[in-house]
């Protein structure tokens, strides 16, 4: 299989349910966003940067402040729907929907906000918060929590796309695992594949989802604390690379968008994020001939990078990046025909800890003793 652990969710997708190079019906489908949909690629991009200002304030709503009560109030009218449209679009991607519905429903789960760290406000120019931080999360509820994806992964019998068995689920290190899947450490979560004997891309993708409901509780946290001048291609908060670039509003303001813990930041135009190119001959789009300008694929001839970006009036919630992310994989399958990938390294290496955090019995007991 092509493609490691670290790609982002979408392109897991793509290269995992065969659509990447497929003739099948269901490629066919879903290739350059329906039947008969094709991409072209544009000339090499060319403009300025409309005095675009690093300091335009935020204007996303963050809709996760009290994710019991925003699940209860948006679930049916706002994403459930796209569950469904999406659903009946891609019939074959059912497991994938499955583990992510049930990766924002956990997002609600109060273990996730009692384990956010305090972010080092005094860290040096480009450092994400994150970086070198310590979590104290209960072991149990990542247990629980990691059990639960890949219980759902194991009970997709359709095609058998894993052989593990319970008993080798039951030997990963929870706490260990989200801290290679928070970190996107490679080299564990590889390691972590081979013990249960799962492949690499599936397990990668599970790494995703698992680290999100940890992801997401910090940028709520965080909210206030990150840098307004960031100008890093990396997410300030995780290090990871964006999922897709949202142009918003009516003058068309870039934001990137991480899928992981939905931040958002501001860049420039007309610079590759991955390997800083300028030269606008070497920078293009892939544009869907029915789609127009508002859903296209950045590309650099330089790297061979790729990015997602989309035309939006306002902000997706932050938990609702990884459903643009997912509903948007036409674009991926595009850039990924194409040549074009996405970065095998995350944007900064956290170098994060999880740690067990000690229940106030075993304290009390400490105490005592």
């Amino acid at each position: 299989m092509r493609g490691g652990p670290l790609l982002s969710m979408a392109s897991l997708m793509a290269l995992m349910v065969g659509l990447v190079a497929c003739t099948s019906p269901e490629a066919e489908r879903t290739r350059g966003g329906g039947p008969g949909g094709r991409y072209w690629e544009s000339q090499p991009n060319r403009g300025n940067a409309r005095g675009r200002s690093p300091l335009l304030p935020d204007t996303m709503r963050d809709y996760t402040r009290s994710m019991h009560r925003t699940f209860a109030r948006f679930w049916d009218t706002e994403i459930r729907p796209r569950f469904d449209a999406i659903a009946q679009q891609n019939p074959g991607w059912e497991l994938w929907l499955t583990l992510l519905e049930a990766t924002l429903r956990e997002m609600g789960e109060p273990a996730w906000a009692a384990a956010v760290p305090t972010p080092q406000t005094d860290r040096p120019a480009g450092v994400p918060l994150l970086a070198g931080a310590v979590v104290t999360l209960d072991a149990r509820a990542a247990h629980r929590w990691l059990q639960r994806l890949l219980g759902l992964v194991r009970r997709d019998s359709a095609g058998g796309i894993s052989r593990t068995t319970a008993a080798e689920v039951r030997r990963l290190d929870a706490l260990a695992f989200l801290e290679a899947a928070v970190s996107l450490d490679e080299a564990r979560l590889l390691e972590s594949a081979k013990m249960i004997g799962m492949d690499a891309a599936l397990l990668g993708a599970v790494a995703q989802l698992a680290a999100m409901p940890l992801l997401q509780a910090c940028r709520r946290a965080f909210e206030g604390h990150a840098s307004t001048d960031w100008c890093q291609g990396y997410c300030p908060i995780c290090g990871a690379w964006p999922a897709i670039a949202e142009l918003r509003g009516l003058e068309g303001v870039q934001r990137l968008r991480c899928a992981r813990c939905g931040a958002d930041w501001w860049t420039t135009w007309l610079r590759c994020l991955y390997c800083g190119e300028l030269g606008h001959q070497r920078l293009g789009s892939l544009v869907p001939e029915a789609g127009g300008e508002t859903r296209k694929v950045a590309t650099c001839r330089s790297c061979n990078g790729y990015l997602k970006t989309l035309t939006t009036l306002q902000a997706s919630p932050g938990y609702a990046v990884a459903l643009d992310d997912v509903s948007t994989i036409d674009l991926d399958i595009a850039a990924l025909e194409r040549g074009c990938t996405r970065p095998q390294r995350p944007g900064y290496a956290l170098d994060l800890h999880v740690r067990d955090r000690p229940s106030r019995l075993h304290g009390l007991f400490s105490r005592r003793g």
